[in-house]
């Protein structure tokens, strides 16, 4: 019987470790590891940049800073802000109907955002219409605008007034006309448009006339070659893609410099608002109720802005290059097509409405998003106006004769 030599481990791994084959996957194992150990590095060194020297990349790291505006706001936690991008989603980018959340911050019903405060009984409503805004992702339910108009409202009438959130992310005015038929307007109620800043995005930003805002971004992505979408992939998942391979063009749009096409799209601009404030207006008097219409503010509309609001433009991760461009061009456009609807539309441009301010006191989170107290002036703002055609009606009976503000 043959008895076998038994050969300890080690000297076996030696021993493949010193064959051809052995010192290939040395090598192999080696320079993987370098590979890994450098990304590691990278990856590490890049995240350190972002988190301490670079310029907030992202509106989810911007809020998180706790940027000015919401030094002072009582509900600010990092809970708040993570629940704030967890919504909203939509089914449809066409017709843009939140679906239902149930958080501690934000909550959506029945396709609407909830609006707090509001009373038990109700004789007339007061329906809210615009993009984001509106739905006003940026603050608790009880500091929408909706929220903050229906604690106001309550105060002055009782539960004479219900208010609804009908704001949709990226909604436009053609889009808040949609699901404004779809909706029961009751004689008495008050139907709101607010809206602006979706318009000229979505018209002279982008140069899309007949897509939403939402299947415009939708698009672009689904046009990225293979290539630009792992760059978008790695900008989005590591540290290392966020500093090397962000695939958007933030510069300024191209067409902004073709006085043809600029003068076509502003046309267009036009002529959509205007067809969709008179077809508004129309449905909504047609049921007895009161059609108004509010253009909203931008951080643009201020001249002397703050350092605060110089350094915010200045970051194209939070505020577009050319955004200064799109309202300087849009917003006249917009403000020609009220003046050619009053009357019998009710319009007022309330883009100036946030220039003053106390000293110190900061609202914009971007060229338009806006924090609580910004929210509360502008409901107070509607409520001036609401208060005046809820009085002439209450004394005539008849719908009121149509004014515009400057």
């Amino acid at each position: 019987m043959r008895i076998r030599k038994v050969v300890p481990i080690e000297q076996r791994i030696r021993g493949i470790l010193r064959s051809p084959e052995g010192r290939r996957i040395t090598l192999w194992s080696i320079s993987l590891l370098t590979v890994f150990g450098i990304l590691f590095v990278m990856e590490f060194a890049c995240a350190m940049y972002l988190a301490t020297l670079a310029p907030a990349d992202s509106v989810g790291k911007f809020r998180r800073s706790r940027p000015p505006p919401y030094q002072n706001a009582p509900y600010f936690s990092s809970s708040f802000v993570h629940e704030s991008f967890l919504q909203p989603h939509y089914k449809d980018l066409n017709e843009l109907i939140p679906d239902d959340f149930a958080g501690k911050y934000f909550n959506v019903r029945d396709g609407r955002r909830v609006t707090a405060f509001q009373p038990l009984s109700h004789s007339n409503k007061v329906l809210l219409f615009g993009g984001s805004t509106i739905y006003c992702q940026e603050v608790p339910d009880e500091w929408t605008v909706a929220s903050r108009l229906q604690a106001r409202l309550t105060n002055i009438y009782g539960n004479r007034f219900l208010v609804e959130n009908y704001g949709a992310t990226s909604a436009n005015i053609q889009q808040q006309l949609r699901r404004l038929r779809t909706v029961k307007v009751s004689p008495g109620d008050i139907v709101v448009f607010y809206d602006g800043v979706n318009d000229v995005y979505r018209i002279l930003f982008y140069g899309r006339l007949d897509q939403t805002l939402a299947q415009t971004i939708d698009q672009l992505y689904s046009q990225m070659s293979w290539i630009q979408k792992i760059k978008f992939t790695l900008s989005e998942k590591t540290s290392i893609g966020r500093v090397f391979f962000d695939p958007f063009d933030r510069k300024r749009p191209r067409h902004f410099a073709d006085p043809v096409i600029l003068g076509k799209l502003l046309d267009n601009l036009k002529q959509q608002y205007q067809q969709a404030l008179l077809e508004a207006h129309e449905y909504v008097e047609k049921s007895g109720a009161i059609f108004v219409h509010f253009l909203q503010p931008h951080l643009y509309a201020r001249e002397n802005r703050s350092a605060y609001e110089r350094k915010l433009e200045k970051n194209h991760y939070l505020v577009y290059a050319g955004s200064e461009e799109t309202f300087k061009y849009g917003y006249p456009k917009l403000r020609e097509a009220m003046r050619a609807t009053t009357p019998p539309v009710r319009n007022y441009d309330f883009s100036n409405i946030l220039n003053d301010r106390p000293p110190g006191v900061e609202y914009f989170l971007d060229a338009y998003h806006v924090n609580h107290e910004a929210n509360q002036v502008i409901a107070d703002k509607i409520l001036d106006v609401l208060r005046e055609i809820i009085a002439s009606r209450d004394v005539s009976g008849q719908t009121p004769m149509s004014k515009s503000k400057p």
